[in-house]
């Protein structure tokens, strides 16, 4: 069995969260974030929770004239459906960036320390990024199979990604992998490894979906 050293790292994250959380200029940071998340969070709900019934009344009063001759819709409807989409998904992550980049620039005019915003910051565009290809893809693909890739593939690699973001702050993820788990018919199982047996086998297998999907698409 592995001994203590080879948890060494594991230890040392723990220390280094322990101490890192436990700074009054960290906790002050993290309360700014918190806030900014909290205010960007309910002013997407109060302006889409606005525009969703305008949409249906919109959509209701023009049911009639949605489709032309052929069967299809009119552009008009695909334009406002793309923008109510788009309004929904970038609300949130374009509010926040916004108020973080505020929040970032009052820390560094009071002269206080704002590295962990700053460091946010390419965090929330990543999410925003992430939230306009959902958008994208909600507007061309059915309901059902947009809602599928974003639940099961998208959002789980968005979320992983933001949790590798976070450790590669507090500890080194090269020795992170490394760690010794248990041995495996005389072979050391490591963190990577299964990590890359797990996760990494989960998000090949439903890529793999997704793509026979596309192409199933295509030729039909």
């Amino acid at each position: 069995m592995p001994g203590l050293d080879n948890y060494a790292p594991l230890f040392d994250l723990y220390n280094t969260t322990v101490r890192y959380l436990g700074r009054f200029l960290v906790q002050r940071q993290l309360l700014a974030i918190v806030l900014v998340l909290a205010v960007a969070a309910g002013f997407a709900a109060l302006t889409v929770n606005w525009a969703k019934p305008r949409y249906v009344r919109w959509f209701w009063r023009n049911r009639r004239r949605i489709y032309n001759s052929q069967g299809d819709k009119r552009w008009p409807y695909r334009l406002v459906r793309a923008f109510a989409i788009v309004l929904q998904q970038l609300a949130f992550p374009a509010t926040a960036t916004t108020l973080l980049l505020v929040a970032a620039a009052e820390f560094d005019a009071f002269g206080w320390l704002g590295g962990l915003l700053v460091w946010a910051i390419p965090i929330l565009m990543l999410f925003l990024v992430y939230r306009l290809g959902i958008a994208v893809l909600y507007i061309f693909v059915r309901h059902q199979r947009a809602e599928r890739y974003q639940r099961r593939l998208f959002g789980p690699l968005m979320f992983v990604t933001v949790v590798l973001l976070v450790l590669s702050r507090l500890t080194d993820l090269n020795q992170m992998a490394q760690i010794v788990l248990f041995p495996l018919f005389n072979n050391p199982v490591t963190i990577g490894a299964l990590f890359l047996a797990t996760v990494g086998l989960y998000f090949w297998i439903d890529a793999t979906y997704g793509i026979q999907d596309i192409f199933k698409g295509i030729i039909v």
